[in-house]
């Protein structure tokens, strides 16, 4: 299966909110309550990520399949949290289920650290809730684990830990090979 990985376009929205809605549908079913996941709509996560789709800073990757289907997106840029001394954040990195574990991600995660250092951000940060199976991927990255604030979603507190790489260029040198 030949994977490619581009900058995203106001175009790719719908896709990536259907990115966005199935895997956490997938990932949180029994985990977070079921009135907040079905809330989750294709129509809001358009509006949210047109937001920052085209704004200066902030990067936007698709990965798209053989057939040019948008099947998982990554973005980042400044950190929008203080209290940590990493100047830059991935702020969303998704896949479909079926698209999972096959190195996507990481080519993903690498393009979005790549552009942000090229920037000029020097540390990284990225968010995952306690309970999500898939915060594996940031460990196997060498992230180190950082506990912070709990996020309330669907009036239920859920831990979150968060994934800090002091040094970008490093980071990316133990990416190398999956930024292209």
């Amino acid at each position: 299966m030949a994977i490619g990985i581009r900058l995203a376009v106001e175009g790719d929205l719908p896709a990536m909110a259907h990115v966005v809605v199935d895997a956490w549908r997938a990932t949180f079913a029994g985990v977070l309550p079921e009135d907040f996941l079905q809330g989750m709509t294709h129509d809001r996560q358009v509006r949210r990520h047109r937001r920052y789709l085209s704004r200066a800073g902030i990067v936007y990757y698709v990965a798209e399949d053989e057939n040019g289907v948008v099947v998982g997106f990554a973005s980042g840029g400044p950190s929008r949290h203080p209290g940590f001394s990493h100047d830059a954040e991935v702020y969303a990195l998704y896949l479909l289920p079926a698209h999972q574990r096959r190195k996507l991600g990481s080519m993903l995660f690498a393009r979005v650290a790549g552009d942000l250092g090229d920037a000029g951000h020097k540390g990284l940060l990225a968010l995952a809730l306690e309970n999500n199976p898939n915060r594996v991927f940031y460990e196997r990255l060498r992230g180190r684990a950082v506990p912070t604030e709990p996020l309330i979603l669907g009036g239920t507190a859920v831990g979150q830990v968060a994934y800090v790489w002091d040094n970008i260029p490093a980071l990316l040198k133990g990416l190398r090979g999956l930024a292209q």
